[in-house]
């Protein structure tokens, strides 16, 4: 995301199993610009963004007494006692888009080496250049 001056680019791993989902990223404006604020438990109280179906109630009927959908009324935010590993990379740029080598790396990031059947690693990207230090 940027403001046309500077901007925030944000990556995952895929060593781990989980997805952007489980941290919703949410932007607010201020007088300072933009500020980027990270949930990983999931769940935002306050304003939300209001489908227009949610004033006629036809949503809620179709979603809910049409099918088994207990999540669309979820009871977040709430710890379920499980811990869960994550790895993002939070990478500030100047301009209005991230360079061509911090993108290489945010790829590099989110897709670490090549795997083969037998659990050794075959080939890091070529683009690769910094090394994940190992937490197992």
């Amino acid at each position: 995301m940027s403001n046309g001056k500077r901007g925030l680019l944000v990556a995952q791993t895929a060593e781990v199993l989980c997805s952007l989902a489980f941290c919703p990223l949410r932007t607010r404006r201020n007088k300072e610009g933009l500020r980027v604020l990270m949930n990983p438990f999931g769940s935002y109280t306050g304003r939300q963004y209001a489908y227009p179906t949610k004033f006629t109630g036809l949503g809620w009927l179709v979603a809910v007494r049409f099918s088994a959908s207990d999540h669309i009324a979820p009871y977040a935010p709430s710890y379920n006692g499980k811990t869960q590993r994550f790895r993002l990379m939070v990478a500030p740029y100047e301009g209005d888009e991230p360079p061509e080598s911090l993108r290489a790396d945010a790829a590099a990031f989110a897709y670490p080496y090549l795997a083969v059947g037998d659990g050794t690693i075959f080939d890091e990207p070529p683009c690769r250049s910094w090394k994940m230090e190992k937490d197992w």
